[in-house]
């Protein structure tokens, strides 16, 4: 699966995190199996893993080495939603409220399509939900659709791998 904790999950985790799409628990869960395949897990996985509470746990994540791409990170984040909605961990108002949040307050970078498909999915979302306009199940497939297609462009479907 993966060798070891680097940058570009670690902001897959921390950006999840700050927007409840994963808990704690969930975090150390997935580091607690990462170092069990490993052999020598780095100074950077054992302080994610030894942290206490969510700021403690944010803090590690933020400190792990490294660079970080806008564009693994993305598809992380993408590919994680994805699996979290269709195990039904998390709703489609979660998803698009977060990707709304994560652009607004410029965590990523997004493409102008990107970035008008995340607006269109959240005014659609918000308008169907309220009763004024559109089919709050059309726009859940859409926000599927949207998820999707990270992977349709060969991205990978695990959103942990680097």
């Amino acid at each position: 699966m993966h060798n070891d904790l680097n940058k570009n999950v670690a902001e897959v985790f921390r950006l999840a995190i700050r927007r409840g799409i994963v808990g704690y628990s969930d975090v150390l869960s997935e580091v607690e199996a990462i170092i069990e395949q490993i052999e020598d897990p780095s100074a950077d996985l054992v302080e994610v893993y030894n942290s206490r509470g969510v700021e403690d746990l944010l803090y590690a994540l933020n400190d792990v080495k490294g660079d970080s791409s806008n564009e693994m990170v993305k598809i992380g984040l993408m590919s994680l939603l994805r699996k979290r909605l269709e195990d039904e961990l998390i709703t489609a108002e979660q998803v698009i409220k977060s990707l709304y949040q994560i652009f607004i307050e410029k965590e990523l970078e997004f493409t102008d399509s990107e970035r008008e498909d995340i607006l269109r999915l959240d005014d659609g979302y918000d308008l169907a939900n309220s009763g004024i306009y559109g089919d709050v199940e059309e726009v859940i497939m859409e926000i599927n659709e949207f998820l999707l297609n990270y992977s349709q462009e060969g991205y990978s479907q695990e959103p942990y791998t680097s």
